[in-house]
């Protein structure tokens, strides 16, 4: 068995977690942690934003990570999914937090198997996680309006497996999925709950801005390097 083939049954084997595990419940008081990557060739730069559920912000981390595995259609969460586990692992020794929910720029169960980068990492990690990304893995026709806070369904053979939300009136919308232990209602309401004044979610914007900045050598003032 090669190694794409011992991929796809791990992640058929992990899609059990997905149903069998209960559904979290969430406080604002709890802490969100939320991860984006850029990579520099093998490097990953990894960008963590912490905030509390209400959104309050808390601090933005930052560290580096290294990265064999080629990226691969339908594959990327045996990529990116180790370099944010390491990270997690850094963020909660360097800030004394426990995350409540993990927000992940990627998809979460809006993939061909249900396992996207977040559904993967919350399993492995045992945290709530939840996915945002900007295009979608699975085609299909949405009709959605222009205004902000414009939703569609995303189904998979017959499941909700997402939603496509509109952040803001009349741009690109964003898809957004539950990952692991969160339900997709709940997913598509606390996303649209940390919207500000841009496409992106605030805590994914902070963490992408950080990750890029590190990745250029020029981490953001704000940024604690771990």
């Amino acid at each position: 068995m090669n190694w794409l083939e011992n991929a796809k049954k791990e992640q058929e084997e992990m899609m059990e977690a997905l149903t069998s595990e209960p559904v979290a419940q969430f406080q604002p008081e709890q802490v969100l942690f939320t991860f984006d990557v850029q990579y520099v060739e093998d490097t990953a730069h990894v960008g963590i934003d912490l905030q509390y559920i209400s959104g309050e912000p808390i601090a933005v981390y930052v560290c580096k990570e290294h990265c064999e595995v080629p990226y691969l259609p339908g594959y990327f969460a045996f990529r990116e999914g180790p370099v944010i586990l390491h990270a997690l692992g850094k963020t909660i020794l360097a800030s004394n937090h426990k995350p409540a929910l993990l927000l992940i720029d990627g998809h979460g169960m809006a993939h061909p198997r249900m396992m996207g980068v977040a559904s993967w990492v919350g399993i492995k990690s045992g945290f709530p996680s939840i996915g945002v990304a900007k295009e979608p893995l699975l085609k299909q026709e949405y009709k959605l309006e222009k205004a902000r806070g414009s939703v569609d369904r995303v189904i998979l053979n017959g499941t909700l497996v997402g939603h496509v939300v509109r952040s803001q009136e009349g741009i690109k919308p964003l898809f957004v999925s539950a990952g692991y232990q969160v339900d997709q209602q709940t997913a598509r309401k606390m996303a649209l709950s940390w919207v500000g004044n841009y496409r992106n979610l605030e805590p994914i914007r902070r963490a992408d801005q950080a990750a890029r900045a590190y990745a250029k050598n020029a981490p953001l003032k704000e940024s604690i390097i771990i």
